[in-house]
């Protein structure tokens, strides 16, 4: 299931502290990294990747991973195809985060340059503060999420970083907010109204358990039901429920399985069932309102420049070079014989 990136990506989002804790406060050197935390593990276009920033990564997905295909899924029938999936996996999202830095020299932007690392410790002082400067209680929270201090603090870094590259890339040019062209780019099949009807894993339901509904719904959509009268009784997503005119999409905004399906649809038609990273959905393409671009050109040129950004992204990163260092192999969760 592939996603785009985003300004703040969703598998990448920092732990929300919401926790205020009232208790005597601890030394901040116990939030330095270990030795083994800062040992090379891979270059990224000849960026070093250390240990913490791929034990984040690759513990996070562990986790999705025994969820979806169960404990000790490495020793099962499809084993070895799991673990290659999963190594596959891990890169991808590594590069995903590297190329953020990768291409930022292009744009005269530093990763190292003080001001950044000023930002981030201003932002990170907030955080120390919501917990009285607690910084056992902050250490014990984070690393719940597989994260220590300076993984947090790298990804509020990527995180600012991507918000002034995006605006780089529209100064520059290199996405067109010209409004003419805005103009050519919604009137044409690049900006699509669909409607979706999803059933979601977020109330506690399984993979199986979703598709099992929609089977059921895809059946009776093939019956001749109505969509709207199914999307009412089975839909799950809180936008949908929210927006009866349905939801305008451009590429790069959205997962890109539901994109693939979504653009391939003619208007009036429904999709097959499709597998999301939150549960299946049926989408249907609708005709386009003129009046509510008109009304909501402001959101949808919002929408248009994070959906460049994230492709301009994604071809970047497929240009990286990965090159794996002598250490990965005793530190990796599965080490691979390809690496």
């Amino acid at each position: 299931m592939k996603k785009h990136f985003t300004i703040l990506s969703a598998f990448l989002a920092l732990l929300m502290v919401t926790s205020l804790i009232s208790c005597s406060g601890s030394s901040i050197d116990i939030l330095k990294s270990t030795e083994q935390d800062k040992t090379v593990v891979m270059k990224i276009d000849g960026i070093d990747v250390e240990y913490e920033i791929y034990r984040y990564i690759s513990r996070s997905m562990l986790k999705d991973y025994n969820e979806e295909y169960g404990w000790d899924f490495e020793k099962g029938e499809n084993g070895k195809d799991l673990v290659k999936k999963f190594n596959d996996d891990v890169e991808l999202t590594l590069k995903k985060l590297y190329s953020t830095i990768s291409i930022s020299k292009k744009y005269g932007i530093e990763y190292d340059n003080q001001a950044y690392i000023d930002r981030v410790d201003y932002e990170m002082s907030d955080i120390y503060r919501s917990y009285d400067n607690n910084y056992a209680s902050y250490k014990t929270d984070i690393s719940a999420y597989y994260m220590n201090d300076a993984v947090y603090r790298f990804i509020v870094r990527n995180d600012i970083i991507a918000v002034e590259l995006k605006d780089k890339m529209v100064d520059s040019g290199d996405i067109n907010t010209d409004p003419d062209f805005l103009n050519s780019v919604f009137a044409s099949d690049e900006l699509i109204r669909v409607k979706y009807i999803l059933i979601s894993t977020s109330n506690g339901k399984t993979m199986e358990d979703c598709k099992k509904i929609a089977d059921t719904v895809y059946s009776k959509l093939e019956n001749g039901e109505d969509f709207d009268s199914l999307l009412k009784e089975y839909n799950e997503d809180t936008y949908m429920a929210g927006n009866v005119d349905g939801r305008y999409i451009q590429r790069g905004t959205l997962n890109e399985d539901f994109e693939e399906a979504a653009f391939a649809l003619e208007v009036g038609e429904h999709s097959d069932i499709v597998e999301t990273s939150v549960g299946y959905c049926i989408i249907k393409r609708l005709e386009k309102e003129q009046s509510f671009i008109e009304k909501n050109i402001k959101q949808l040129t919002n929408d248009y420049t994070i959906g460049q950004y994230n492709l301009t992204l994604e071809n970047h990163m497929n240009s990286l070079s990965v090159e794996y260092t002598e250490k990965y192999p005793e530190l990796a969760v599965f080490p691979s014989s390809d690496n």
